[in-house]
């Protein structure tokens, strides 16, 4: 239902993203891909491959992700954007009550 409210990733998005990131700072190798298709989800049929993963390393680059998925009208999943170590933080505090 959702997923049709979004648009493809285009080769257009791509080469913007590169332009903010750097090349290092995106994949759409499908080898690479598949490695993101889920995080610790063990049902497969919530498992989704992206078409372009990116590895922001400032705020301002995050910013700029969302822009242009905004502006491209492409779906945004920040679960990666979240540091292990907060979530690990999070999950110690929700445990401890």
């Amino acid at each position: 239902m959702y997923m049709s409210m979004y648009n493809k990733v285009s080769d257009e998005l791509v080469q913007e993203l590169i332009h903010v990131l750097g090349n290092k700072s995106v994949t759409t190798d499908p080898e690479k891909l598949d490695v993101y298709k889920t995080d610790e989800e063990g049902n497969s049929y919530w498992f989704h491959t992206p078409e372009v993963v990116v590895f922001p390393e400032t705020t301002e680059q995050v910013a700029a992700v969302v822009k242009l998925a905004n502006k491209y009208l492409v779906r945004l999943l920040l679960e990666q954007l979240v540091p292990v170590w907060l979530a690990v933080l999070f999950l110690s505090w929700a445990v401890s009550l």
